[in-house]
């Protein structure tokens, strides 16, 4: 692909953004760009859509939220398209959240926060309004009015289990998580 003149962003090894106007910098565009230019973080990701960017590698980037809760609520995603954190492979999930660790950390300082609350909405009925796995880091202060640490008032009856109702259903899920280890090892 030619330069056209474009201006964009090119990732430094060391996480540093600086802006680039040749082809160098459409080549490295080409390669890390994602593959579903229909999703508004691929093309955040691709450089075709502008975002006030607060990280970047080669893996991941972290982007301010356009809607936040927040003074400083960054999302931090995958560069590669993945539509929900089950769609990732483990060393995917290890390199996202070991950027969301270091973004968390940076921005409590940044933003002067008390605490922080990390959110994931994996699908639809999760509250996901963008179908590329994201994680939200939201810096909280004192007496804010962000809804998630507030008492849920609609909290529908009988919900509560008892402690033997919470046995079968962590045995349930100890079986997911041992079908998927022996799938896992199968593959090897």
């Amino acid at each position: 692909m030619e330069s056209k003149g474009e201006i964009g962003f090119l990732v430094e090894k060391d996480g540093v953004v600086g802006k680039a106007m040749d082809d160098s910098f459409m080549a490295k565009r080409e390669e890390k760009a994602c593959e579903n230019l229909d999703c508004v973080f691929c093309r955040i990701v691709s450089g075709i859509d502008e975002s006030a960017i607060v990280y970047s590698d080669d893996k991941v980037i972290s982007i301010l939220d356009k809607y936040p809760v927040a003074k400083g609520h960054c999302l931090v995603m995958l560069r590669r398209h993945r539509s929900t954190l089950s769609d990732m492979m483990p060393d995917e999930a290890k390199v996202l959240f070991e950027a969301v660790h270091l973004v968390a950390r940076a921005n409590i300082r940044a933003m002067k926060a008390e605490g922080f609350n990390i959110g994931m909405n994996n699908g639809k009925v999760a509250g996901q309004t963008v179908k590329h796995v994201h994680v939200h880091v939201i810096p909280r202060y004192e007496n804010d009015i962000f809804w998630c640490t507030r008492k849920p008032q609609n909290i529908p009856s009988g919900s509560l289990k008892s402690a033997e109702e919470l046995q079968v259903l962590a045995e349930l899920i100890r079986g997911e998580i041992q079908r998927s280890k022996r799938k896992r090892l199968a593959k090897l």
